[in-house]
């Protein structure tokens, strides 16, 4: 009844035009498989879907089908889509998930139960997990082992462990742990630099949301110091 009403505001002129604007920045309507209307945030994922429907359902999620084909869970939902969820009683949800430039999740619904489910883990597990992710994201950096304790420090936990089961229970997200990484390398490979850049503005350096590699190029061409 939503979609059909949707349609026909297509017969009013500007006015129509107008609604069907407002109506889409509020919400989206999408189609479950048995014909139901459910409404979603803008900008809703299948991973968001899943959880609209049942907490389980979203921890289950393996994969997504739209209007019949299979989708990448990041998918970008739109009002008349008709979605169906793939479940396995084996799936369990990812950190990945939670990593914002990814766009896994787009609610913060959703994302609640993520977090909710990853701090309710054992430590044991949520530990390995954490090992695994910020291993993972120290090769795609080029780093080693070696910078963990500063990681830790610039993270506020007592060691690598305790940075290791931080992260694997989405404590420490992603985004925070690529912030304090950016900022170990920008330390070692400028240090002058680094070193003026703290005495000017404590805490830029772990909070800046923009690369190492950006600022060491904004200071070499002058504009960052200007900037400053």
């Amino acid at each position: 009844q939503v979609l059909e009403w949707q349609d026909e505001l297509g017969v009013l002129e500007g006015r129509g035009d107008a609604l069907r604007r407002d109506f889409r920045e509020e919400r989206i309507y999408v189609l479950t498989p048995d014909g139901h209307v459910l409404d979603l945030a803008p900008g809703s994922t299948p991973l968001d879907y899943a959880y609209r429907i049942h907490t389980e359902v979203g921890h289950r999620c393996l994969a997504a089908r739209v209007g019949g084909a299979l989708v990448p869970l990041n998918h970008v939902l739109r009002t008349g889509d008709a979605v169906e969820i793939i479940t396995d009683d084996g799936a369990e949800p990812s950190l990945d998930w939670l990593a914002p430039g990814l766009g896994y999740v787009g609610t913060s619904r959703a994302r609640a139960k993520v977090q909710g489910w990853f701090r309710a883990r054992d430590p044991d597990a949520a530990t390995r997990s954490g090992r695994e992710l910020i291993a993972r994201e120290l090769r795609r950096m080029g780093l080693e082992a070696a910078v963990l304790p500063e990681l830790a420090r610039r993270l506020g936990v007592a060691d690598e462990v305790a940075l290791a089961l931080a992260v694997g229970t989405a404590r420490i997200l992603q985004g925070a742990l690529l912030r304090a990484a950016d900022a170990v390398v920008f330390a070692a490979l400028w240090p002058p630099l680094a070193g003026l850049i703290g005495g000017i503005a404590p805490g830029l350096l772990d909070a800046a949301p923009v690369s190492a590699a950006f600022l060491i190029f904004l200071a070499g061409t002058g504009v960052f110091l200007l900037a400053v």
